[in-house]
């Protein structure tokens, strides 16, 4: 049995905003295991490949199928707890508290966290005083209890990726409730809804657009491990 988690997981701002509205139930990410040429459906014009959910892996050289015991193990597992990493910013510091406030993308905050890695605070609080003043932000004066802060939208600070988001700064917690395997075209209309779309169309342009550069367009058709989660805060 699996001792549950707390991992990391990284979402466009689109899919970001689709969990919070409460729209998006599910997630899509590619299967990888062996060479990438076996995960594309299709590649070189002598191999092609099918695959049954479950662990039967299947390869098709100069017309004969060589089937192999593959077993399929997910790196997320139910009960796991996922912490969402998304675009962010600071839009104020404690320099006596060793605190940060946190705005993102969708004009959300989450006020005055504590940064227990003294070496992390350090550097994020010289680079926002350095953009702050670079950029001669109004408001570049401590309030009343000795803080720096700007309201929603008009920090100076610059907007920092999403895969270098610190644990502390994450808002977002989604509990796994179930991991599948499967092939991307499988999906169906009630999967891309479950997804946050409306349009089938959407997805894929999304899906090609975060993927497409990796080989595993929506075309290709890649193995995928589907995660059903509930959202938390």
């Amino acid at each position: 049995m699996s001792v549950a988690r707390q991992l990391p997981i990284t979402f466009s701002r689109e899919m970001v905003q689709a969990i919070v509205d409460g729209r998006k139930r599910v997630t899509r990410r590619v299967l990888q295991f062996g060479s990438a040429a076996l995960l594309r459906n299709g590649g070189a014009a002598a191999l092609h490949q099918r695959y049954t959910p479950g662990e039967v892996f299947c390869v098709r050289r100069e017309r004969r199928w060589y089937c192999h015991v593959h077993p399929v193990r997910p790196n997320i597992w139910p009960g796991d707890t996922l912490w969402v990493r998304e675009a962010w910013r600071v839009c104020g510091w404690d320099l006596k508290r060793s605190q940060l406030s946190i705005e993102y993308a969708d004009g959300s905050r989450r006020a005055w966290r504590d940064v227990q890695d003294a070496a992390m605070f350090d550097r994020i609080a010289t680079e926002c005083v350095r953009e702050a003043r670079d950029a001669r932000a109004p408001g570049l004066w401590p309030d009343a209890r000795g803080r720096f802060r700007w309201p929603s939208g008009k920090s100076p600070c610059r907007w920092r990726s999403a895969r270098f988001m610190p644990r502390w700064a994450s808002r977002l917690q989604l509990r796994v409730t179930h991991v599948r395997p499967d092939r991307l075209q499988h999906m169906s209309f009630l999967d891309f809804v479950d997804e946050g779309f409306t349009r089938g169309t959407e997805f894929i342009q999304l899906w090609d657009r975060l993927n497409g550069s990796k080989g595993f367009d929506y075309a290709a058709n890649p193995l995928v491990f589907v995660i059903g989660f509930t959202i938390g805060r």
